[in-house]
Formats: structure tokens, sequence, C-alpha cells
């Protein structure tokens, strides 16, 4: 009887810690989740105004210099612009014209080396030319390394379409890593505190919550066939009573 109360004691005690555990668990990766919702939306509200601005910036300098349709022989002077709105706005700018093929680059080695292909995304192109949308974010990635896309249309002064801007946004690594370090080392000291804590109560509680079966057990065990034998004194009107 001493092993089954005993049983019946650290299993009270390991459910306690076990239900703690798992809380703390589902609410650590609830909050990651969360803190990853939180950067995404970040990063997504950054890139949809820097390719904003670098629009508005694009069709001005285009408007002053008497461009309204991009023709060939104009790679030089549309690689120089790009160039300088890409020293602006800290941003890589790749250009496409309306078929979606790729005009001019702030940094055309990864399309001349066949990193990325001088084809428009073609998700991407979908969306702004049949689904006529004046923005599409998503995700692309090459190799290894994964990014968010943005993609505007950019129109002449009498509305018809230029082509296509895009911006890749390359977020900080460095800040994403600070951000779930600082992250991570708060959690694990929650889920310390929490475990001393489940642990000291888990023992307290199953103390308690035994203490009437082990009342029984020791009057049990003190009666006698034949002889008068005294009654349990339980004052309150429970189950055990």
């Amino acid at each position: 009887s001493r092993m089954l109360m005993l049983n019946f004691k650290r299993r009270v005690q390991v459910a306690m810690i076990g239900i703690v555990s798992v809380s703390v668990l589902a609410i650590g990766a609830a909050s990651a989740w969360f803190l990853i919702s939180i950067s995404e939306n970040k990063n997504r509200s950054i890139i949809s105004e820097k390719s904003y601005s670098v629009l508005a910036e694009m069709e001005f300098s285009l408007d002053m210099a008497g461009v309204f349709s991009f023709d060939e022989g104009m790679e030089l002077f549309l690689s120089d612009l790009l160039l300088k709105q890409a020293n602006i706005f800290f941003t890589d700018i790749n250009l496409y014209n309306p078929d979606g093929r790729l005009l001019a680059s702030s940094r055309p080695k990864i399309f001349e080396e066949g990193l990325v292909s001088e084809r428009m995304n073609t998700l991407a192109f979908a969306n702004l030319r049949n689904q006529k949308k004046n923005q599409y974010i998503h995700r692309e990635r090459i190799g290894g390394l994964e990014y968010l896309s943005a993609y505007v249309p950019i129109r002449n002064p009498y509305q018809e379409l230029m082509g296509y801007i895009n911006l890749p946004y390359f977020a900080k690594q460095d800040e994403i890593r600070s951000e779930f370090s600082y992250f991570l080392v708060a959690f694990i000291n929650i889920i310390l505190l929490l475990l001393v804590v489940a642990i000291v109560l888990a023992i307290f509680i199953s103390s308690f919550v035994t203490q009437p079966l082990q009342l029984i057990r020791e009057n049990l065990s003190r009666v006698q066939l034949g002889k008068l034998n005294q009654k349990i004194d339980w004052p309150r009107d429970d189950e055990i009573g």
C-alpha cells in the first residue's frame, strides 16, 4: 500500500509538472510565431514604402528627362539612373519592360552570372499584368537565401505602362538574430522559474491531496476483528467523509 500511495503521489507531481511544462512550451511557440509575424509585417511595410518612394523618384526623373517609354539603346542611361536611386534608397533596383524582360539593374552581376533569371517572376507578372495590382510583394530565393521582393508598375504622365520596378529586400540578419537571442534568453529564464515553482507546488499539493489516503491507510492497518475499532475522525463532508 505504501508503494501504491507513493506511486499515486508521484503521478500527481509528474502530472502537475507536465501540465506546466506543456503550457510553457505552447506559450513559447505562440510567442515565437508572434515575433516572426511582427518581423515579417515590419519588413513588408518597409519594402512597401520604399518601393513607392523609388517609383515616385523614377517617374519624376524620367519625366524630367523626357522619357515616356523604354526604347532600345537606353540600357546605359537606365543603369546609371537605377544606380543613383539605389545609392539614395540603399536598395537594389531592377527594371523590367512591359513584357517582363529585364531592361537594367543596379546590380547587373547577379543576372550576368545566371543567379537570377532575366525574366520577371511569373507570379509577380501575373498579379501586376493580369490582375492589375498596383503592388505585389512576396518571397523569392537565390540559392539558399530567401528574401522579400516588391514589384510596382511604372507609368508615364499619360498613364501608359512603361514597365515594372523590382526591389529585393534583404532583411538585416544580425538584427533578426539579436531579437531572437533576446527572446530565447528571456524564455529560458521564464521556463526555469516556472519549473521551480511547479516542482514546489507539486510537492506541496501532492502531499495535501494524499494526506486523507495516508490517514485511511494508517487507521485500516489498526483494524482488528472481534475488537472495538475507533472510527476515522474526518470533519469535512466531502468524498473522503
